[in-house]
């Protein structure tokens, strides 16, 4: 993972918000939710009589009906001689350049209220161009510290503290505010890394004039983050007043201009923190969009700034996944939307074709320099962008984007005029969105200088390097805005592999606890959802009840090691489902009786995060679960409803109340929050008449992708019966679905959904798409490996579709004592292949390929894997583990778990020996 200075400074200064790893006291985010802050200058008002005070500054602080709201925290700048209220004492004091500068405490009444002033004296000779404070309740610390010591007139600033959060009042000097930087410095020096402080003040220069001047930190990161609300907020003609702070809190609030409330030449600027983040991350799903710059043309790798802005975004957990329909580079996720000397409207014709199917959850665009460096409409350019960014949004709705100025164009003056014209109309544009609602965010590359360009218009390793940065600060940005979602389903649009290449191998990407044989840790695999990322996790449950956890990442697999003590209760007993529908699988364990303990899953898969204990959620006290419904084991917890969390179902595989399969459920209303006394009885809800002596099998699965899971009964003989749930708040709504075989119309009529032969039983039941159409087919396989199936015609509950004549589709002739019959997708034609497995000769796979046709027409015997020699049994799955859409070769001990693979790279079709 390559993250050079810069960006690693920025992933230490981003930690104190989203990781919390450098300050062991710090909370910062959390401690400001539901408050808000504000800043004024007032303009030098007089004194506390003065009707800024009393009108202006008490509105302000008090709230003022709906124009107003009430403010927990105000910085003032030329506050007049002396504040309102009545005198206390003297908070702070503090000898800078041989004079004394004093904190003095007011108590503020107005109406039956209260409010704390803190006001310093900076102006001795003037007694108006003074500090203030206003506080609804009085601070844990003082601080002052002074301005600019090269610049005589620059002023000492003050803070006070609650908590692990520092905010200041500032004003820098007129005429520019050269002693900005200086004090960014100090507040920032005194901070260290215990807490989080941000800066409310007149800066007197514009925010973008700041960030070019902002000081920077040993890795040459800046040390601060500027929130500005974009308006004008001085004679309605510049923007002055603002806030900088540690990124961990100014990128966490927003900034909004107020009326203004007493004839100031200053409006008042409210700060308003954003909603507090989940404590789980959202993985970033990132399409780079751009031109030859993207691209990473002029970066010895070609990575351009790709690479350290990926190695950024793992380090922060954020589980990145670059995609786009291009690749370049030598980094190991290479995918982006870097078109080489493609305009403006060439890239949108780009993304829109590849936005919709890959769903990003993040944008990095640059977009413009061709359009600019050859003076193509360049007026025109910025609508065009404007257009991309709709065509983003319109493709994948909710997708946050950073949107960047364009980088210097060197030795051209003419060009480089029309970049500095297009870049003012960029910030324009991300100004306006943003006011407009839309998740848009700017990178900036103004501050770029020829020294960082390799040629008239790349980037070199030094400005790529600039680039990752502040696209990963933008990310961040968006991030502690709450306005990055889970990403859509969607894939990186690589398509199948070429053919040619055989099997790569990729080691073991799923290693059960075989390396802790010493101590025993054995146990069985489950496949839980315990990151929330919708995908099914690698989990070995012992027989203590302990989890040992892997999830899946672009790079295979991430062993997060123990992730559960286990209870001692029995592995039998463990369960895993989402009880509170955010995404994840929460811990439970069903005793013999059916009473069920829970442990709430609170980001376990992450660092830092737990099981909260949630005691008995479920008993037979009560009307609960009535005790006479059977064992615990008849237990199971399927989300019937669809509304994301799991209900508590009762199934009987044996005789009850004259029928078999019958199921009683409990509907989850929240039992995560209110306890036992939300279980809401839907009473019986599923049953089955059988005629079998023996009981019958009852299974719960989505098959119809609605969000909510039906039922379904395997006979014997493989007959698959299916009662589609359409149940919504009423429990009689299932739709008893139809014969699906012998040409019988399904989804329509009460009955069997499958009849499989007289002679069929579970095991030689499949289901695998044989024609490509995308519904897997009826297929049984007879012990001598023929196979009959039955096509899928489509099952719709309007009538029509259903399962077609069985034909004999496949009949080897011959076949070894042992073999067994597979079918997978090895060519990536969306056609299932026919197998077979011969475990006697190191799981050799002997394979016919699908010609595309519903009968016995495949190609030639073909020797598809030579097997593996591991020394012990072992278990063979075929699966899309790359999502290319072939299935790839995986060896799994069935002793721990421990799984190793190998990608099928196609070409794998050598003529048997």
């Amino acid at each position: 993972m390559k993250i050079f200075g810069r960006i690693a400074a920025a992933v230490v200064a981003v930690s104190l918000l989203l990781l919390g790893v450098a300050a062991p006291t710090s909370a910062a985010p959390g401690e400001i939710q539901g408050k808000k802050f504000a800043t004024w200058n007032l303009q030098g008002g007089t004194d506390g009589t003065d009707s800024k005070w009393t009108t202006g500054v008490q509105r302000l602080v008090f709230g003022y009906g709906s124009e107003v709201s009430a403010h927990n925290v105000v910085a003032l700048q030329e506050a007049g001689s002396r504040p309102p209220g009545t005198h206390r004492n003297t908070v702070a004091s503090s000898v800078i350049a041989g004079q004394t500068y004093e904190v003095a405490e007011t108590l503020w009444q107005v109406d039956g209220e209260h409010r704390y002033i803190y006001f310093m004296e900076t102006d001795p000779t003037g007694h108006r161009v003074n500090l203030a404070m206003v506080t609804d309740r009085v601070p844990d610390a003082f601080y002052i510290v002074p301005g600019s010591s090269s610049i005589e007139r620059s002023r000492p600033s003050f803070g006070v503290r609650f908590g692990s959060n520092i905010f200041w009042t500032v004003h820098a000097l007129s005429g520019g505010g050269n002693d900005a930087p200086a004090y960014i410095r100090n507040m920032n020096a005194l901070a260290g890394v215990h807490y989080s402080w941000l800066a409310m003040g007149d800066f007197n220069q514009d925010p973008a004039a700041l960030r070019e001047r902002m000081p920077r930190g040993s890795t040459d990161f800046p040390l601060a983050h500027i929130e500005d609300s974009g308006d004008n907020t001085y004679q309605g003609a510049s923007e002055l007043d603002y806030a900088v702070g540690s990124i961990d809190l100014a990128a966490g609030v927003t900034a909004h201009v107020l009326p203004n409330l007493a004839g100031s030449d200053h409006w008042p600027v409210e700060f308003r923190p954003l909603p507090e983040l989940s404590d789980e991350d959202v993985a970033v799903r990132v399409m780079p969009v751009g031109d030859s710059i993207t691209y990473g043309v002029g970066s010895l790798d070609v990575n351009g700034y790709r690479e350290e802005l990926y190695g950024g975004l793992a380090y922060m957990d954020l589980d990145p996944d670059f995609i786009g329909s291009n690749s370049s580079g030598s980094m190991g996720d290479p995918q982006h939307n870097g078109h080489r000397g493609y305009k403006i409207d060439d890239i949108t014709e780009i993304v829109k074709r590849d936005t919709g199917v890959m769903r990003p959850n993040v944008v990095t665009l640059m977009a413009g320099t061709n359009d600019v460096q050859s003076n193509a409409d360049v007026a025109g350019a910025p609508a065009r962008l404007g257009k991309m960014i709709d065509t983003l949004q319109a493709e994948s709705p909710g997708v946050a984007i950073a949107v960047a100025t364009l980088v210097p164009i060197k030795n051209d003056p003419a060009a480089q005029t029309r970049r500095d014209a297009f870049n003012v109309e960029v910030r324009a544009l991300v100004k306006d969105r943003q006011a407009r609602g839309q998740r848009v965010e700017l990178a900036e590359f103004g501050p770029m200088t020829d020294a960082m360009l390799f040629d008239r218009l790349h980037p070199n390793d030094r400005g790529y390097e600039y680039m990752a940065e502040e696209f990963f600060q933008a990310v961040m940005t968006m991030r502690a805005k709450g306005w990055i979602e889970k990403a859509g389903s969607g894939g990186d649009g690589s398509g199948c592999p070429a053919p040619g290449g055989g099997w790569g191998e990729l080691g073991r990407i799923a290693q059960g606890p075989a390396e802790a044989a010493a101590k025993d840790v054995h146990g069985e695999v489950r496949l839980p959802d315990l990151n929330g990322d919708g995908r099914a996790d690698y989990a070995v449950l012992t027989k203590s009840g302990e989890v040992y956890l892997w999830t899946r990442t672009t790079e295979g697999w991430s062993n997060r090691g123990r992730v559960a003590d286990g209870t001692g209760a029995a592995a039998d007993r463990v369960r895993f489902a989402d009880m509170d529908g955010d995404g994840d699988d929460d811990y439970l364990v069903v005793d013999d009786e059916g009473v069920v303990t829970a442990w709430r899953n609170d980001g376990v898969a992450d660092r830092g995060g737990a099981w909260k204990a949630m005691g008995v959620i479920a008993d037979r006290s009560g009307n609960t679960v009535p005790q006479e419904l059977g064992p615990g084991k008849y237990v199971q917890f399927a989300d019937i409803d669809g509304d994301g969390d799991d209900d508590y179902l009762v199934v009987h595989p044996h005789e009850v109340l004259g029928q078999k399969g019958v199921i009683w459920g409990w509907l989850n209303d929240g039992v995560f929050q209110h306890g036992r006394s939300a279980w809401k009885f839907v009473g019986w809800i599923g049953h089955h008449k059988s005629d079998s002596e023996g009981p019958v099998d009852v299974r719960l699965a989505d098959m119809d992708g609605d969000g909510d899971a039906d039922y379904l009964i395997v006979s014997e003989s493989g007959a698959v019966n299916v009662r589609r749930n359409n149940l919504g708040s009423d429990p009689e709504k299932w739709l008893y679905e139809g014969v699906f075989t012998k040409g019988v119309t399904a989804w329509t009529s009460r009955g069997t959904m499958a009849h499989g032969p007289a002679a069929a039983a579970h095991g030689e039941v499949r289901f695998a798409d044989i024609d490509a159409d995308g519904r897997d087919d009826y297929l049984v396989v007879a012990p001598d490996h023929s196979v009959q199936a039955w096509k899928n015609q489509g099952t719709n509950a309007g009538g029509g579709g259903g399962w077609a004549t069985p034909v004999l589709l496949a009949r080897p002739s011959t076949y070894g004592a042992g073999q067994q019959t597979m079918f997978a997708n090895l060519n990536c034609d969306g056609r299932a292949d026919y197998l077979l497995r011969d475990p006697a000769a190191n799981n050799l796979l002997y394979g016919w390929f699908n010609q595309g046709e519903f009968t016995n027409n495949w190609s030639p015997k073909k020797e598809v894997a030579h097997g593996v020699a591991m020394g012990f049994p072992v278990d063979i799955h075929l699966a899309d583990l790359s999502g290319d859409g072939a299935d790839d070769y995986l060896v799994v001990d069935p002793e721990n778990g421990a799984t190793r693979a190998w990608l099928n790279k196609g070409g794998n079709q050598a003529d048997p020996g």
